[in-house]
């Protein structure tokens, strides 16, 4: 079974977001996350470039799962060298 979030939960607090953890959003013009609003803070606070994917929204888990799941596989084996 999968659960996705349907509403905008409220900001977590900066200390919970350190890591390298990647961040991948939807279109230039998504109206919730625009990759413009999410650029400095993503490279500030968790050591990551945004990655666009052009044809989806802000919910990329149901819309992309393959874009996605290749981008984690991406960040993963960065990890293992």
């Amino acid at each position: 079974m999968t659960v996705v979030a349907r509403h905008q939960p409220e900001p977590r607090d900066r200390t919970t977001q350190q890591g390298r953890r990647p961040r991948r959003r939807g279109r230039d013009h998504d109206r919730l996350y625009p990759p413009s609003a999410l650029t400095g803070p993503v490279r500030d606070g968790c050591g990551q470039e945004v990655t666009v994917c052009p044809d989806s929204g802000h919910l990329l888990v149901e819309e992309h799962p393959e874009a996605l799941a290749e981008r984690l596989a991406t960040w993963v084996s960065g990890w293992r060298r």
